[in-house]
């Protein structure tokens, strides 16, 4: 089965509550199962790299701002020359 794109769900969440006749209603529901189904088969990420993941934003935050600092100081240095 294909997985379901955002804009695939957000059109069955709409159908689901415009459907009018018990068919469109079991056929959204049906489809809705499925894709349930697949989000719940789905492989969960590994906690380990989201921390990496953080990890890594936080150092290259604390690197882009020395550098700021730096570029500061440079700059304040040059006008004060």
């Amino acid at each position: 089965m294909n997985p379901a794109t955002i804009d695939d769900i957000r059109w069955l969440r709409q159908r689901r509550r415009t459907a009018t006749t018990e068919s469109e209603q079991t056929a959204v529901r049906a489809r809705m199962m499925e894709v349930a189904a697949y989000v719940e088969q789905r492989d969960e990420p590994n906690p380990l790299l989201l921390a990496l993941i953080g990890a890594a934003v936080i150092v290259a935050g604390l690197v882009a701002g020395y550098l700021v600092h730096l570029l500061a100081d440079a700059m304040w240095m040059w006008l004060n020359s």
